[in-house]
């Protein structure tokens, strides 16, 4: 019996052996794809690190934009890798014609799997702004006119005082598209005319996601008028680009012909010989005196007052003409970062 049990021991002792050695091989197996997973979960990090980091490292500049507005066409932007082995490549991409995706694409040097990032943003598009307006003024608060003063009903597609007609003819396509049942009412209700005044510019009614403030950062702040000499000529085609110029007050003036965009937190005010052809954005009241013209679209928060001879005549040209001209408003705007995408 005893001769028996000594033969067991050593096959109970290789089957122990055995079973260690399975345990440890296990143990090992284990081990290494927990590593393998840690170093992909690592790789996987820092190439989200990347993606993000291609989105600020992006250049949006007025250029980009320049580019057909096609929508899902991609634009590369940028691309390279950073020292420690993370590579990053943006793309840019037009959602319609305003809204626009910046896409950021990471990876990890000895990784094959890559992450993505996006953030949306908005650029403003001449033709996408005037599509938007209701009328040739959009006004808040009401409209008076008395003194023989005018309000011209027809020629919204006409050429301004002034103008050549080649200047316009180039729109007419883009006119027919944005408006086939015909021309805009003279006059219309500002959408959602209540506002916070707590802020400067917080009145000026908006150009697409353009808020007041905005505008008026982008246009410098100036003085409390334009002081034009007689028969002088600001802006409009023929002289120079078309001025933009703004102002956290009121605005006033009496002479001269000016062509462009203005934004003004107050009053605009002309009254004499003053002649104004563009856009306007006005917080206060619109107020034409004497024989003050104004010709283009606006939008004003509180009241429009023609009075002793003065004209307001709505026209479309001179709005995409201000609008095309200053590129400072084009620049893409990426949205806050609620707009920011990460699950793709």
């Amino acid at each position: 019996m005893r001769d028996q049990r000594g033969g067991m021991a050593l096959p109970l002792l290789l089957v122990l052996l055995l079973a260690l050695t399975a345990l440890g091989h296990g143990t090992l197996l284990l081990a290494r794809r927990e590593l393998n997973t840690v170093w992909a979960f690592r790789h996987a990090l820092r190439a989200g690190q990347a993606a993000e980091a291609s989105l600020r490292l992006g250049q949006l500049d007025v250029e980009i934009i320049q580019n057909e507005r096609v929508a899902w066409t991609g634009h590369p932007i940028g691309s390279g890798e950073f020292g420690d082995g993370l590579i990053y490549r943006s793309v840019f991409r037009w959602l319609d014609q305003e809204f626009f995706l910046l896409e950021g694409t990471g990876g990890s040097r000895g990784w094959r799997g890559e992450r993505r990032r996006a953030w949306v943003g908005w650029s403003l598009y001449p033709e996408a702004r005037l599509g938007a307006f209701t009328a040739g003024g959009e006004v808040g608060e009401g409209f008076s006119r008395e003194g023989g003063s005018v309000l011209v009903a027809g020629g919204f597609f006409g050429t301004p005082e002034g103008w050549s007609a080649d200047v316009c003819a180039g729109y007419q396509a883009v006119l027919d598209s944005l408006f086939p049942t015909g021309p805009l009412p003279p006059l219309g209700a500002l959408a959602a005319p209540e506002v916070d005044d707590s802020g400067p510019g917080a009145s000026v009614p908006s150009l697409g996601l353009l808020s007041g403030p905005q505008l008026l950062e982008a246009a410098g702040t100036g003085g409390s008028g334009l002081h034009l000499l007689q028969d002088s000529i600001r802006g409009c085609p023929g002289e120079e680009g078309p001025v933009f110029e703004g102002t956290d007050g009121s605005m006033s003036f009496d002479d001269g012909r000016i062509c462009g965009l203005l934004v003004v937190a107050g009053d605009l005010r002309l009254g004499g010989d003053a002649r104004f052809q563009g856009l306007a954005l006005v917080g206060g009241d619109l107020i034409l005196e004497g024989g003050s013209a104004f010709e283009g679209m606006v939008r004003v928060r509180k009241a429009i007052r023609l009075t002793d001879g003065a004209v307001l005549r709505p026209r479309s040209c001179p709005v995409l003409w201000a609008l095309e001209g200053l590129p400072t408003l084009q620049r893409p705007l990426l949205l806050p970062d609620g707009a920011k995408l990460t699950g793709f």
